[in-house]
């Protein structure tokens, strides 16, 4: 799984709006994803329809699709300088 992310990540690295990506791995489940953070609702919205996007589930040779959950940023810790 790294493998794929370390040869994708300059794709992802160019995504206009895209703010950072974050790899995980949950111990507990064994789920794997990211959590991505967007300048703009707009910019998420463009990378949903990409090829980019839309190649997840072959690149990692997943059964079915993504599970994608959007969720707003109420407040964050610390402010960009």
């Amino acid at each position: 799984m790294m493998r794929v992310a370390r040869e994708r990540a300059g794709a992802f690295r160019e995504l206009p709006g895209l703010v950072q990506k974050y790899y995980f791995h949950h111990e507990g489940t064994g789920e794997i994803g990211g959590v991505y953070i967007w300048e703009t609702a707009e910019a998420f919205a463009a990378y949903r329809e990409s090829d980019l996007r839309k190649s997840i589930t072959s690149s990692y040779k997943l059964e079915g699709e993504p599970t994608i959950k959007v969720l707003k940023i109420l407040m964050p810790l610390r402010e960009e300088a």
